[in-house]
């Protein structure tokens, strides 16, 4: 027979752990190795079948600088990205963002 007592505690175990799990963040730092300005990063998780906001913003990322990003409630770790340079160009990758520190964006 399921002793109550010992069941509850074990269900408010498992939810506080569902809850830190889902609560997850990872950090990157997105380095722009190139000579080009880029304008916009999307970086959506790959279920999803649209991007998110441009993590930039009204920002720029120049040559040589980077970002530093903070993804908050990470559930999947799959990451796609979309960056945008000032001359057209496109870089479209698939990251798992839960292994990675950094990101380099080479030309």
């Amino acid at each position: 027979m399921l002793n109550f007592r010992t069941f509850v505690p074990a269900i408010a175990v498992a939810l506080s752990l569902a809850t830190v799990a889902a609560a997850q963040s990872e950090a990157i730092r997105f380095q722009n190795n190139t000579s080009y300005t880029i304008l916009r990063i999307y970086a959506s998780p790959v279920t999803n079948s649209s991007w998110e906001n441009d993590i930039l913003g009204a920002n720029v990322l120049a040559p040589r600088q980077h970002l530093d990003v903070t993804f908050q409630n990470v559930a999947e770790c799959n990451y796609d990205l979309l960056i945008q340079f000032e001359d057209g160009d496109e870089i479209t990758d698939v990251v798992n963002i839960c292994q990675i520190g950094q990101y380099n964006i080479n030309n």
